[in-house]
Order: C-alpha cells, then structure tokens, then sequence
C-alpha cells in the first residue's frame, strides 16, 4: 500500500493496492497489480487533481513484457479537476481501454507495440477566466511504437471541438463566441 507519497507537487495513494506475482521455471511469469489509485500533479502543460483510477493490471514477461488489462476490459478514471492553457474543467471522467496488443508491450528485441483508446469526451469548464467552454473529441487512440531512443507514444485525437462563449455579450472587449474544430488532428509524437 501506498498510503500517501507527496513530491515535485505530485500526490499518489494507493490505499489497498493489491499484488500477485508468479514466476515459472522457464522464466516466464506475470505480475498482477488491483486496487484504487488517486494521483494529483502536473501532467504535460498542465495539471490535474484527484484522478482517480480503479487499478486492474496485468503484467506478463517472458519473451518480452506486456501490460494490459486484467480481464482486457477498459478502465474507467474520474477526476476532480482538469487545468489547460485554455480550460479549467471540474469534474469529469473517460473510459481508458487497451488495443488487443495491450496497453503497452515490448518484445524481447526491444520493439514497442500497444497502446489505447479513450472513448469520446464532453467536459465543460471556465475559459481563460472570460466565459466557459466545452470541449469534445471523438475517440483518442495513443500507439507506442520503435525500439530504445527512438520509443515514442503517437496520439491521436478524432474531431476535437472547443467551443468558448465569454460570460455576457460585449463582456470582454474584441471576444465573441468562438469556434474552433478540425476533423483530425494528430498531436506530435510523444518520447517515452
């Protein structure tokens, strides 16, 4: 258990985390991590508090190291509160669920394979301390592919929409209802 670890403006707990472990002859063997998780910190450009994740993995090595869901199912996550340049959202949730490769995997030579996809999100939230916001996305996939320096995780994000509205009509001088959408949008690859 992880009862409560602070540093560098992170927080994690994991109260009642749970482990099994097995490890046959032939060097095979896997590991199996359960349990609630909250975490709080910053993450990428900028900061999330309270996510909160029903732990439910399974890690297998051998030829290699995978990492999926237990059951192979998805993983729900909720938080409290989400911060970006542009929105601060309040509570929200989204459903993390593996590709059949597995959340992540690296075969014995050293190449990566897995990833995930994100159901669809609506959040709402303040933007830019002027009016409110809603943000929605089609599905968001994220692949981790090459091998050692060149590792990467590649996310993509279907039909993002921001939609801000200022709190009253000629509120804030030079804003008015704004759109912004594209039909696909590719975020730069990510190192590992």
């Amino acid at each position: 258990a992880i009862a409560d670890w602070r540093g560098a403006g992170a927080a994690l707990s994991a109260p009642a985390l749970e482990l099994g472990l097995r490890q046959l002859p032939d060097g095979t063997g896997g590991l199996e991590l359960s349990g609630p998780v909250r975490m709080s910190g910053p993450s990428g450009v900028g900061a999330i508090t309270d996510l909160a994740l029903p732990l439910d993995l399974a890690v297998g090595w051998g030829n290699g190291v995978r990492v999926t869901t237990a059951g192979g199912g998805c993983l729900p996550l909720r938080f409290a509160r989400l911060q970006t340049p542009l929105l601060d959202i309040g509570t929200g949730s989204a459903r993390l669920c593996p590709i059949p490769a597995g959340l992540y995997a690296q075969a014995s030579g050293g190449a990566l394979a897995g990833g995930f996809t994100v159901a669809p999100l609506d959040l709402a939230g303040a933007y830019l301390d002027i009016g409110t916001g809603q943000l929605t996305t089609g599905a968001i996939t994220g692949a981790f592919t090459g091998t050692g320096a060149t590792a990467r995780l590649d996310l993509a994000i279907d039909q993002p929409r921001l939609i801000a509205t200022p709190v009253a009509a000629g509120a804030v001088a030079g804003h008015r209802h704004r759109r912004f959408g594209a039909r696909r949008r590719h975020r730069p690859a990510v190192a590992v």
